[in-house]
């Protein structure tokens, strides 16, 4: 369904880069080779000084295929451990620092209320760094310093994203829904 896209306000470094998203949906054949092309172009982008229009902004592809946006993580922001549902991130940071912890389910998923997880990767993304989110990849993002970190990040985006919160201590899966 198609539709106008949502966006803030724009800049010839933001069309570009939705233009270039476009295409490389068109060339890829494959989600890994879709997500290594994005990282790349990620990469250069967060280069790019005029590229955001402002700290906080979303664009919506026109044919729902992506959704670009930027934001702040405020200083001491945590998103607590999260997956993207089926949908896939390419997350990259402008200024500042995030903490990503990434995580592995133990259990086989069978329970839709219950699960146990357990950090497996820890480490600390800078201005310039990109992240690429699988679909159903488990990760907690946290600002750990006194600054905000800006993000920049492109979601694969059919329909509304629909997402697991995992509780470690309790060992509960919550589903949360909508768009972000």
């Amino acid at each position: 369904m198609s539709r106008e896209p949502v966006e803030t306000t724009t800049t010839p470094g933001l069309t570009s880069f939705a233009e270039g998203v476009r295409a490389r949906f068109e060339q890829a054949s494959t989600l890994s080779e879709l997500l290594r092309q994005l990282s790349a172009q990620m990469r250069e982008a967060l280069r790019d000084p005029g590229l955001a229009p402002s700290d906080h902004w979303v664009y919506n592809d026109l044919d729902d295929l992506f959704q670009i946006s930027a934001g702040v993580s405020g200083p001491m922001h945590e998103t607590g451990p999260h997956d993207h549902g089926e949908h896939w991130v390419v997350y990259g940071v402008r200024k500042g620092a995030i903490e990503t912890i990434r995580y592995e389910r133990l259990d086989d998923g069978s329970d839709g209320d219950n699960a146990e997880i357990k950090p497996v990767r820890q480490y600390v993304m800078k201005a310039g760094d990109v992240d690429v989110i699988e679909p159903w990849g488990i990760h907690n993002q946290n600002n750990t310093t006194t600054e905000p970190a800006l993000n920049f990040v492109v979601r694969g985006y059919v329909g509304p994203i629909w997402r697991n919160r995992f509780d470690l201590e309790g060992k509960r899966v919550i589903r949360v829904g909508g768009r972000d």
